[in-house]
């Protein structure tokens, strides 16, 4: 009876354990099967190729166009600006001479101009009596030539006085330019990524002093190079993965959006076991997220068939 008992407790607990078992596999069945068709069917990698994120067009670089002292900066690292707005000043007051002793000659041209026309008036109405008293043999033929001949000096001396104005004018205008040049201002619209002068220090145009680096408000894009053997198969419009080269868990789809019509060499490249001569063509991809990388990160780039 005790036995009969016992065999009858074992065959439930068999009965209970069983059920659990089976029960738990169903869960993870169905769990796969949830994950599984959460999964998005990627198409085969045709290719792979590494990049670097971009800004389209690149960075805008503010150079030195004149030799000078920084007086002033206005604008800070991370500060945004407006293309044409004003980020530093170099001392202008060499400028500033040069433009006032041009209006001063321009100014000396004008008064020699105005006086000359008012001669030029004067002799025109002597010159109209001498022909009519001409007409009437009341003066001679000389006194008649004599006339014309100062009409005709004093003709030709406005109008060189005339050129003088147009030159003292444009002197003007290339000292105001020249003065403008003391003004430093952003080439494009974007946010300052570096600022690299400070007030007193010497610039120089010669050197190509670099004294801001503009990010500028373009879209940010991965530029990969695409290996000679693969430049076939990528196309613009295939989709890819975008992968941080330091965190593979960084990543983001993208799209190609052109590829590069004819082969180059490789950009210089901090990997020393690569190849530096294998030709490679240049694509631009679109990237999905681009707030997930940093201007100039190395990424790797997989292309999916269509």
């Amino acid at each position: 009876m005790k036995f009969s008992r016992a065999a009858a407790a074992m065959s439930s607990i068999l009965a209970l354990s069983f059920t659990v078992i089976a029960g738990v596999l169903v869960t993870s069945n169905d769990g796969q099967a949830d994950v599984d068709a959460q999964k998005s069917p990627l198409s085969p990698i045709v290719a792979a190729a590494r990049g670097r994120v971009e800004v389209e067009g690149g960075l805008a670089r503010v150079l030195a166009v004149r030799d000078g002292i920084v007086t002033r900066v206005f604008v800070g690292e991370g500060d945004p600006v407006k293309s044409g707005q004003l980020l530093a000043e170099l001392d202008p007051r060499g400028a500033e001479l040069a433009l006032q002793a041009a209006e001063a000659v321009l100014k000396e041209a004008d008064a020699r101009q105005s006086s000359l026309r008012t001669r030029r008036d004067v002799q025109l109405r002597q010159l109209q009596r001498m022909r009519r008293a001409a007409r009437e043999q009341a003066v001679s033929p000389q006194a008649l030539d004599e006339t014309e001949a100062a009409m005709a000096a004093l003709i030709g001396e406005l109008r060189g006085a005339e050129a003088a104005v147009a030159l003292a004018a444009a002197k003007v205008a290339n000292a105001r330019y020249e003065l403008d040049q003391r003004q430093v201002r952003a080439t494009t619209s974007g946010r300052i990524a570096r600022r690299l002068i400070k007030a007193g220090d010497v610039v120089s145009a010669t050197a190509m002093t670099e004294m801001f680096v503009i990010i500028p408000e373009t879209p940010v894009v991965v530029h990969a190079e695409i290996q000679e053997n693969f430049v076939r198969r990528v196309k613009p419009g295939m989709v890819v993965d975008i992968v941080a080269e330091n965190d593979d868990r960084t990543t983001t789809p993208g799209r190609v959006l052109r590829v590069s019509a004819f082969l180059d060499s490789r950009r210089s490249s901090d990997g020393a076991t690569e190849r530096v001569d294998v030709r490679v063509a240049d694509s631009v991809i679109q990237i999905q997220a681009p707030d997930i990388f940093v201007i100039g990160q190395r990424v790797y780039v997989r292309f999916h068939e269509k």
